[in-house]
């Protein structure tokens, strides 16, 4: 396991970096752009019903995004610059600019993290994702459904999105190379996208299968946030769902369909699986926490014991049963991601502190108002909006900085802000071109990139998944009515 990261951290970085000269040419360009933006934002006159402090964070959220956009500096430190700008011009109060880093869900992100480094030096993760896909037919349309599946499956049980892609990116591969799929190929494309859409896209479906998720409930109000627990969260997700599993599969055997069929036995996985030897004592400690868990956050609405404190106390006991221990804790849970995180999540409670959301909602509702009560045609034009300003928007901050203008006039027209959140969230996750989704980049240069499978390829699967989220929706418009989530 630990050889399989350190490879996956090698082809990251060798895929991935710049040549010295673009990144440095790109680093110049986005910081003189960033500086001059948000110069002049913060010298304009504020418009009516804005202060000049709203102005002045306007301009810091603007040189952020600007930094973020063409990568100026590492994502974490650019986020705590945003944090310490705020507080540092007095446009808030230092407890606003820092306020997430006190709050409920970013702590809640720490616990998780922590029980993701258990799932993954254990090597529980890895195990479960082989004997799962033992289930399923030896073809490409059975491991194709399989890809799919069993990343759903396992979703909830970590949130790090990378760390299940760079487990399930070479199996799938592997795979398909037993197969018979030569790299380059459809059939051995097909497969890879489907362990994408299956361990990554489809984390949107439940709040404990990735960090984008406890950004997006970060941005809503505390009432909403309250309102959304796992099992909640999971059962409003449950037609999207639907769709999207039946929609990728579907999509994947449509547009990769192999060159030529070919079924084999099993021996690959079973290999695999006997190559892992029997199961250790950290794996059977890391499961039974991970099901404890897991178990406490779907019946929270009952027991009112804080997810929060469920994760925190679940990453003690594995801390205390010595699944991992200082070092883990030190380098592994992702501090840089954290940091970013908090920075991120500040968006919201700065906007508000300057009444800047409220603002925004008040210029917007004269153009979005008339389609806000036409919920399917408010759903599409709100998802075609976003595709079109993910461009220049990063997926992070898009999915933040989208739910906290959106609230609103989402509140106004009696929308949940769930709702909104949710919208912004799944229509963030595009790959239309190489630099939009840094998830997506990790399972791509994970599985060897362009050598494996031509970038092109891999767009056709976005373009896809762009037309199957909305229609998924709009089939869960009618079942957010039921609800109360939408009038």
């Amino acid at each position: 396991m630990r050889e399989m990261n350190r490879t996956m951290a090698e082809v990251v970085k060798k895929d991935l970096a710049p040549t010295p000269k673009k990144k440095n040419l790109q680093g110049v360009i986005g910081a003189v752009v960033g500086i001059i933006l948000g110069v002049l934002i913060a010298v304009i006159p504020p418009p009516a019903g804005l202060t000049p402090q709203a102005m002045q964070a306007v301009a810091i959220l603007v040189w952020g995004l600007s930094y973020f956009s063409f990568k100026v500096m590492p994502e974490y430190l650019i986020a705590l610059l945003m944090c310490v700008l705020w507080a540092g011009f007095k446009v808030v109060p230092f407890g606003t600019a820092f306020a997430s880093f006190q709050g409920t869900t970013w702590w809640l992100v720490v616990g998780v993290m922590g029980i993701g480094i258990a799932v993954k030096k254990s090597g529980l993760l890895g195990r479960t994702a082989l004997l799962a896909m033992q289930l399923f037919p030896p073809t490409f349309r059975g491991q194709v459904l399989s890809m799919l599946t069993v990343g759903t499956v396992i979703a909830p049980l970590m949130p790090s999105t990378t760390v299940k892609i760079a487990i399930a990116g070479p199996i799938s591969v592997g795979i398909a190379e037993y197969l018979g799929f030569k790299r380059q190929s459809n059939g051995l494309a097909g497969l890879f996208m489907s362990m994408y859409m299956g361990f990554s896209v489809n984390g949107t479906l439940f709040l404990s299968a990735s960090f984008l998720s406890y950004m997006m409930l970060g941005a809503l109000p505390a009432a909403t946030q309250a309102q959304f627990t796992w099992l909640n969260w999971t059962l409003m997700m449950i037609p999207y769902g639907i769709v999207l599993l039946i929609g990728s599969y579907f999509a994947a055997v449509m547009l990769y369909k192999p060159e030529e069929e070919k079924t084999v036995n099993k021996d690959f996985i079973t290999a695999k699986i006997a190559a892992l030897g029997p199961i250790s004592r950290d794996e059977k400690i890391t499961l039974i926490i991970l099901l404890i868990s897991l178990c406490f956050w779907i019946t929270e609405s009952f027991h009112h014991i804080s997810s929060t404190l469920v994760a925190l106390v679940a990453m003690s006991a594995l801390i205390i049963c010595k699944v991992f221990g200082r070092t883990e804790f030190q380098n592994d849970l992702g501090w840089g991601l954290l940091v970013m995180l908090g920075g991120l999540l500040n968006i919201g409670p700065v906007m508000h502190g300057v009444h800047l959301d409220k603002w925004i909602g008040s210029v917007l509702s004269p153009y979005l108002g008339q389609i806000v009560s036409q919920p399917y045609l408010f759903v599409a034009v709100l998802a075609i909006l976003i595709y079109l300003a993910r461009f220049v928007i990063d997926l992070a901050a898009g999915i933040t900085l989208f739910t906290v203008v959106l609230i609103p006039i989402a509140q106004q027209a009696g929308i949940n802000p769930w709702v909104v959140g949710m919208i912004s969230y799944v229509s963030c996750c595009i790959w239309n071109l190489y630099y939009q989704n840094g998830n997506f980049l990790v399972a791509f240069s994970v599985i060897g990139g362009e050598d494996t499978v031509p970038y092109s390829k891999t767009v056709r699967m976005s373009m896809a998944y762009m037309v199957i989220s909305i229609i998924g929706l709009w089939v869960s418009v009618p079942y957010w009515q039921h609800f109360g989530l939408i009038p």
